[in-house]
C-alpha cells in the first residue's frame, strides 16, 4: 500500500509541474529588434495604394488621424521589428499588435491575425504611417493574442 501511495504521490507532483509550465508558458517574450524609419517619398506605390484606400474607407488598418494626405514627401513610415516567442506548449492563436500613437501619427499598417505554434519564435514589424517630424518619436507597443481561449497581452521589452 505504501509503494502505491508513492507512486500516486510521485505521479501528482509530475502532473502539477506540467500545469506549472503550461501557466508559465502562455506568456509570450517579445523583444525589441529596433526600429527603421523610411520617407514614404521612397515608397512611393506603397504611400499611393494606402492613400487610395483611405479616401475609398477601404483602409482596415488603426487611422489615427483622418483627412487627405496630401504629398509623400510629407511622410515616413516606420518599421518597428520585434521577436516574438511562445515559451509555451501551447499556441498563441489570433495575435494582433496595439500601438499608443504618437502625435503626428497618421496610421497603422494592418499586420492580420496570426498564430504561432508552441516553442517557436518569428519576427513581426509594426509598420507605421505618420508626418517626417514624428518619426522619432516613441511609441507603446504590445500584442494581444488568446491561449486556450483567455485573452493575454504581452508588452515588448528589450
Amino acid at each position: 500500500m505504501r509503494a502505491f501511495a508513492k507512486i500516486i504521490t510521485g505521479i501528482t507532483l509530475v502532473v502539477m509541474l506540467f500545469v506549472v509550465y503550461l501557466l508559465y508558458g502562455v506568456h509570450l517574450q517579445v523583444e525589441a529588434q529596433g526600429a527603421r524609419v523610411v520617407p514614404a517619398s521612397e515608397r512611393a506605390q506603397e504611400f499611393e495604394a494606402i492613400a487610395a484606400a483611405l479616401k475609398s474607407g477601404e483602409f482596415t488598418g488603426d487611422v489615427y488621424q483622418s483627412g487627405d494626405l496630401g504629398e509623400a514627401s510629407e511622410y515616413s513610415f516606420v518599421y518597428i521589428d520585434m521577436e516574438v516567442f511562445n515559451p509555451g506548449l501551447l499556441p498563441a492563436e489570433m495575435i494582433s499588435v496595439g500601438l499608443t500613437p504618437a502625435e503626428g501619427d497618421i496610421l497603422m499598417v494592418p499586420l492580420g491575425n496570426m498564430d504561432l505554434t508552441g516553442l517557436h519564435r518569428t519576427n513581426l514589424s509594426v509598420v507605421v504611417l505618420c508626418r517626417n517630424e514624428a518619426a522619432q518619436a516613441e511609441r507603446s507597443v504590445w500584442l494581444e493574442y488568446y491561449c486556450f481561449g483567455r485573452s493575454y497581452t504581452a508588452a515588448m521589452g528589450g
